[in-house]
């Protein structure tokens, strides 16, 4: 048929067009069902349209069970799609008011065993004359962090109330703080095979160093807060200056005011040496 199959049409009234009450126990059956059966078709299965400016659609849970519960079983579709044109509010505005410990705003789960790479959430703005677009904006107007990032039960990136970065360290005191625990920070030129420039890092039980190295990976500079091998600091890659930017002797120090000490060699030992 062409023809609407139930036509119903009340107009001006106050009531409910159409009231559906059940007051018996039920446990599996629904209060209504909306079923199509045929696999060929490809159209609606419940269209619910407003011209006014009330909700479309009103779901009121009074009880402790799930408001709205979706069961898909498309493998190529999606869940849900909400398409939303030229608005000036929200596309999605959730709210919980009375949310209580362990409750998140949005959850998303995912326990596929699947291996493929694949994304839990993605945010994308597609225009590219969109320039005035955040893509993501997180607000806290508490005092609790502003982001936790997890490996596992471990906290590996947090962002305090304040501002502060932690890196391996969830307390951060400064703006940006790494805790390397016997690691180090590298910085690295990804187009070449030997990419390691320099690293900051932390000898575990020492105390902290800093290594700076040729396109070779070849260490040419190295500065310890400590000493290993009775060696605290070397430079190998040429002279060294200290007052001077081009230092013409392998050891080069300038200074303006002639009545002070250029340099000052002190031995308190015993040795002549």
């Amino acid at each position: 048929t062409t023809a609407n199959a139930i036509d119903i049409e009340a107009q001006n009234t106050s009531g409910d067009v159409v009231y559906i009450r059940n007051n018996a126990i039920q446990t599996a059956n629904a209060v209504m069902a909306v079923v199509q059966e045929h696999a060929s078709s490809a159209g609606l299965v419940l269209d619910l349209r407003n011209d006014g400016t009330g909700n479309g659609l009103f779901l009121n849970q009074d009880g402790n069970g799930v408001a709205l519960n979706i069961d898909s079983e498309a493998t190529t579709a999606d869940t849900i799609f909400i398409q939303a044109e030229t608005t000036t509010a929200d596309v999605l505005d959730i709210r919980a008011d009375a949310l209580g410990l362990g409750g998140a705003m949005i959850y998303a789960s995912s326990n596929s065993t699947n291996t493929e790479s694949r994304k839990l959430i993605e945010f994308i703005n597609e225009h590219t004359a969109s320039t005035g677009t955040v893509v993501l904006s997180i607000r806290q107007d508490s005092t609790g962090d502003i982001i936790n990032l997890f490996d596992g039960a471990t906290e590996v990136f947090t962002v305090i109330d304040g501002g502060n970065v932690g890196i391996g360290t969830t307390n951060p005191l400064y703006k940006l703080q790494v805790s390397v625990d016997g690691s180090a920070l590298a910085i690295t030129d990804s187009g070449d095979s030997n990419n390691l420039r320099a690293r900051l890092g932390d000898s575990s039980t020492n105390g902290g160093y800093l290594e700076l190295t040729d396109d070779s990976e070849v260490v040419g500079a190295m500065i310890r807060s400590y000493a290993s091998s009775n060696v605290q600091a070397y430079f190998v890659a040429g002279n060294v200056g200290i007052g001077i930017t081009n230092p013409t002797i392998l050891f080069h120090v300038k200074k303006a005011n002639n009545s002070d000490w250029m340099a000052a060699f002190d031995n308190t030992g015993t040795s002549p040496y």
